[in-house]
């Protein structure tokens, strides 16, 4: 066994598992985004199965992985973190479940596994991932175990990447089995509010309120300056507190790829010391492209999360705790 975690046993691949391999590559769902979605028979499973154990020659370090349910024993699918060539720079992570195993986080469970293994015991210098641009379950799980965006390929791939270093100090806070403390400042001036643009390479654009997770020895009032500078470029005083939200993953829409995820958002009334300059590149969030004055009566009509900040900045703001919200 490779790794065991909360639902799953991870094992080395054998030459005789082709035959559950076969469950996979003869179904037209599961390969509909690989290979042009052509399907497999016996012969060409067989055969893949001998090359991708040759992956454990090449640096002594990952391969291929089947993953099996633990409580029922049955199998799930495979898992891969193997590496690109002989030098082992670069180690590429990929899985492939049969489809009742579908929504239930197991590819996420499975993938973050598979990282922590490369970068916390194997120390591999850096991993990265390919998807289908429309593939939006595995671009979400990608992002889920702390890969940032890299680019889009072939008109159609999509590539995430992170580096041992880069991955460590991240914290890998978006796949955190706790509670992650965010920042966020409330900017509002003439009746607008001052929001970053962000894009999921999916659905467009998106609105969030500057700011961020909260870091060890930080105190919130530092995290929010600290995001401030870090995604708009500048200086802000923090005012007073506004109001806290929380979002539990489980309990809203992308709950299939955040079904672990708990953030607490402690929001603030901000006021800004300088003006953010349009030319200024975002050292933050990698999904960021920019800022945006939005009108506060607008923000019903555009794609902000939490949407429930709305609704609150067009009230009468009295309510602080805005809940489990999205």
């Amino acid at each position: 066994m490779i790794v065991k975690t909360k639902r799953l046993r991870i094992e080395a691949l054998k030459e005789e598992n082709w035959k559950e391999l076969l469950l996979l590559d003869e179904n037209p769902q599961v390969m509909r985004f690989i290979h042009q979605g052509g399907t497999r028979d016996a012969t060409e499973v067989k055969t893949y199965v001998s090359r991708a154990l040759e992956y454990e020659t090449l640096t002594g370090v990952g391969g291929y992985f089947t993953i099996w349910e633990e409580a029922t024993d049955k199998f799930i699918g495979w898992v891969c973190l193997r590496p690109e060539t002989e030098s082992g720079l670069r180690y590429e992570l990929g899985y492939r479940l049969l489809p009742e195993y579908w929504g239930k986080g197991i590819a996420s469970e499975a993938a973050l596994a598979m990282m922590r293994k490369g970068f916390l015991e194997w120390k591999v210098p850096e991993i990265f991932a390919i998807a289908y641009v429309e593939n939006r379950g595995s671009v979400r799980v990608m992002e889920k175990v702390g890969l940032r965006f890299d680019a889009i390929q072939s008109d159609r791939e999509i590539r995430f990447q992170i580096d041992r270093k880069a991955w460590l100090l991240d914290g890998n806070s978006l796949t955190s089995l706790g509670i992650r403390n965010s920042a966020k400042a409330v900017i509002v001036r003439e009746g607008k509010l001052l929001l970053t643009v962000n894009t999921d390479h999916l659905e467009g654009s998106y609105y969030l309120l500057p700011g961020g997770g909260q870091e060890k020895k930080e105190t919130l009032e530092e995290a929010v300056k600290r995001e401030c500078e870090e995604e708009l470029g500048v200086e802000i005083e923090v005012v007073r507190f506004a109001a806290i939200r929380e979002y539990i993953g489980a309990h809203h829409e992308f709950a299939k790829w955040d079904e672990e995820f708990h953030q607490v958002e402690i929001m603030f009334e901000c006021r800004l010391l300088e003006e953010p300059k349009v030319s200024y590149q975002p050292q933050g969030d990698l999904r960021q492209t920019g800022f945006a004055w939005i009108p506060i009566e607008d923000l019903e009509l555009v794609r902000i999360y939490p949407k429930a900040l709305a609704s609150w900045l067009n009230g009468t703001r009295k309510k602080q705790y805005l809940g489990d919200v999205n």
